[in-house]
């Protein structure tokens, strides 16, 4: 007998416990199915929106067949619906990581040009 509830064996958990030791790597066959087109779609836009920021003078089709690409590898190789988000918001997540700190190193950049000085050719 499990001794926090006598219904169950010793070392079975309750169904809310078990749901908390990582219910996310479970596989689901299925979890594509709860997915719209538009869904997959807002991702892909979402992605592009973030990647064209963070590389402007790449061309745009460049950067939707890069974003695109990432949600299909996402979406053919997450085993659930929690990875496939959770991979997107970690990508996400790094992408706007990236905007922040631009500004700080292109400023560090221009102070120490202008510090320096241009190269010296003579």
């Amino acid at each position: 007998m499990n001794p926090q509830n006598p219904n169950l064996a010793n070392g079975q958990q309750s169904a809310p416990q078990a749901l908390n030791l990582g219910m996310q790597n479970i596989p689901n066959a299925n979890w594509r199915d709860e997915l719209t087109p538009g869904d997959r779609n807002s991702f892909v836009t979402q992605l592009f929106d973030a990647l064209r920021r963070l590389s402007p003078t790449t061309p745009q089709s460049d950067i939707y067949t890069a974003a695109k690409n990432f949600e299909n590898t996402l979406y053919t190789n997450s085993i659930n619906k929690n990875q496939y988000i959770l991979a997107y918001a970690k990508k996400i997540h790094h992408i706007r990581s990236s905007l922040r700190e631009q500004p700080i190193i292109n400023q560090k950049a221009a102070s120490g040009a202008a510090a320096t000085g241009p190269p010296n050719m003579g």
